[in-house]
Formats: structure tokens, sequence, C-alpha cells
């Protein structure tokens, strides 16, 4: 490549990614009916459209919650900090619950937990479908074997714990019903993709703790060591459902 090419190229992504209008283009571009001034114009605009776009269908519920004109502001910031890095959109937003956490409109109104939830629904959607943990695979642990034994959850599983019941929220948004008040709920959700479809299973607190735990590789000792006696049975039904559900593939 000319370095006269390499430094077109340079000045056209500028000119593009620029929030307004840089320096015109002179004799930069060529070879068109249309004043370089326009397109340049046309192409800054479709590049914040485009990312706009993305990030309104990843994280819906957010943009609803906030509104269009709002979104696009708060979009906007975001692009300016995290300009896109990889060939495609699909991973583009994976740092949008990240920076959203640390902006002034986070402290005012809680939607970090929702974007987060939006993500990990994206995240699970896109992972591949796996084998279950048996019900032989459990049968065959010894007694005194069980509390060494680690379960290796599935690719789709993804743990939130939350202060908020963001759950309520988005599924709200999702019926295109009125939004709930975001209120206090501390607990947790657990999404898992299954051959018919995402699902999103709230958790309370002791089950987030647990369930965290198990899939960060904690043994089902050390999960359980902290629980009182008289909890240990709800726990137990927890995990009876967890691996009906397909939380986990295999022991690991």
């Amino acid at each position: 490549m000319s370095t006269a090419l390499a430094a077109r190229q340079r000045w056209l992504y500028r000119a593009i990614t620029a929030e307004r209008a840089t320096a015109k283009p002179g004799r930069q571009l060529g070879g068109t009916a249309v004043p370089p001034e326009i397109g340049v114009a046309v192409y800054r605009h479709a590049y914040r459209a485009r990312l706009r776009e993305a990030l309104a269908d990843d994280f819906t519920a957010v943009a609803r919650v906030l509104g269009e004109d709002a979104f696009d502001r708060l979009v906007d910031a975001f692009i300016r900090v995290h300009p896109p890095q990889d060939a495609t959109l699909n991973a583009y937003g994976r740092l949008f619950a990240p920076w959203l956490s640390r902006s002034r409109i986070a402290r005012r109104v809680p939607l970090t937990e929702l974007a987060r939830l939006e993500w990990a629904l994206v995240e699970a959607l896109h992972a591949p479908l796996a084998p279950t943990l048996s019900g032989a695979d459990l049968a065959g642990v010894a007694p005194h074997a069980w509390g060494s034994v680690r379960l290796r959850p599935s690719p789709s599983l993804r743990v939130l714990p939350c202060r908020y019941g963001v759950s309520a929220t988005y599924e709200a948004v999702r019926r295109d019903q009125p939004r709930p008040t975001l209120t206090r709920r501390a607990g947790g959700i657990a999404i898992i993709r299954q051959a018919e479809g995402l699902r999103r299973i709230e958790l309370d607190s002791l089950e987030t703790r647990v369930l965290l735990a198990l899939v960060g590789g904690a043994t089902l000792g050390s999960a359980l060591a902290k629980i009182s006696a008289a909890r240990l049975p709800l726990i137990r039904d927890a995990f009876t459902r967890w691996v009906a559900q397909g939380f986990f593939t295999a022991l690991a």
C-alpha cells in the first residue's frame, strides 16, 4: 500500500468517525458527482446510525426505559469512548454494561443490571447447546465423594446477582406492557439456552450465592459449607431443578 493511499484512508476514517465535520475534503476525495462534503457527511451519519441500531437491538429494554433521544445520546457517548474494533458488530455491546456502570446516568437510574441482563441473553443465545448432566452421572457418585464433586456449567449458563427486579422490567418491555417500577429485590437471575429457547429463572440470595460458587469451580462441599441445616433441603430442591434445567453438562 502506498504512503499516499494510507494517508487518505486514515483521513477518511477520522472524517467518518468524527462527531462533526472536519476540514473540507479538498483533493482527498474525487471521482464522484456528489460533493465530497456531502458524501463524507452521509458516511458520518451512517456510521453512528448503524452503531445505534446495533446497540438498540441488543439493549431493547434499556432503550425503552430511557426513551429514544436519551438512549441515542447515551450511545453516542459510548461510541466516543469505545469505537468498534472488530470486523463485525456481533460483540460490540460487550463493553456497554461495564461502561454504563461508570456513567452518571447509572447513578440516577439503575440501568446497569438491566443492561447486564440483556447482554447475558445475547451471549446465551449465541452459545452452543451441550449435553446435560444425567441422573446416571449423579448416581455414580459415592456418598463419601459428594463433598469433592465439581460441576461443569453449560456454555450458555449465565448467573447474574441482582439488587433490583430487572427481570420483571425486561419481561414488561418484551411483552410491550407498561414498564414496572424498578424496585429493590435482592437475589439473582439464571439464564440458560435450552432446545426450545432461552429461559430466565429468578433466584433468591442463597441460590444465587451457591450457584455462583458452583459455576466458579467450587466443590459442592465448599459451596454448601456455610448453609444452615434448616436451609439445606431448599438448596437440594434447587439443585435438582438446576440439573433438570440443564445448568450442568458433566462432573468436572
